[in-house]
């Protein structure tokens, strides 16, 4: 059985996730045509790029925009088929609470959403597990309530870091949401392949997300993820011991 584990150790968004699925599986074409039943002509680019010294994909959509096709508009009027019409506007409605979207960002993270969920269709995946994840912190900035109410419907961990912005949206999150996606602790993974997403930013953390396409079933040469929450550790928990020190 196959599944597919998103590690969101610097923030998740929809740029993210697609990127990292179109470096896992090279699938733009299917990204292009699933974003042009929604809206046409548009382009997406991508990119091999870096962040932090990494190794990354960005990817971006191009596209004429017009201020009177508001969000569920374009989905109703889309020529997808209905099971990934119904992913969209279950996705839509948890990220934008009730709110209208009918800007170029909104519209832009629809085509991202729409191709994303479009790349994980075609993976004949069973399963969705998500790392531990992480969101802006400080005394100076506060995730947005509907963030966080997000992470409690889906049940799924998350943590503040030292980033002072936000690097978890609610799209982000919407999107884990709707793929019912369920927390993985750290451990090893049968790894098929894999792929990572740049975010929009320069952090001081990589802004990127991997996405990894796994068997259930562990084999002798796997992936070994660690997650660590290093700036909440105790410190006796944190000592290294080495030889001849005790």
């Amino acid at each position: 059985m196959k599944y597919v584990y998103f590690d969101c150790y610097a923030g998740f968004d929809v740029q993210m996730a697609l990127g990292s699925l179109i470096d896992m599986t090279d699938n733009i074409d299917l990204a292009q045509k699933t974003a042009e039943c929604i809206l046409e002509p548009l382009t997406l680019y991508t990119e091999q790029t870096k962040r932090q010294g990494m190794d990354c994909l960005f990817a971006f959509f191009d596209f004429s925009y017009s201020k009177s096709d508001d969000t569920m508009f374009l989905i109703d009027n889309s020529s997808l088929d209905e099971k990934l019409k119904t992913k969209l506007k279950s996705w839509y409605k948890l990220k934008s609470d009730g709110k209208k979207g009918n800007d170029i960002e909104d519209t832009r993270e629809l085509l991202m959403t729409a191709a994303a969920f479009a790349i994980i269709d075609s993976l004949d995946a069973e399963k969705f597990y998500v790392s531990a994840i992480f969101q802006g912190g400080g005394e100076s900035f506060k995730p947005s309530a509907h963030t966080e109410l997000l992470g409690k419907i889906a049940d799924l961990p998350i943590y503040p870091c030292a980033e002072t912005k936000e690097i978890l949206t609610p799209g982000g999150i919407a999107f884990l949401n709707v793929l019912g996606a369920k927390y993985m602790s750290p451990q090893s993974h049968d790894v098929i392949k894999s792929g990572y997403g740049a975010g929009e930013d320069e952090l001081s953390i990589p802004n990127i997300a991997r996405a990894v396409l796994a068997n259930e079933d562990e084999t002798e040469e796997s992936f070994l993820n660690f997650e660590a929450l290093i700036s909440n550790m105790q410190a006796e928990i944190g000592t290294i011991t080495t030889a001849g020190n005790k």
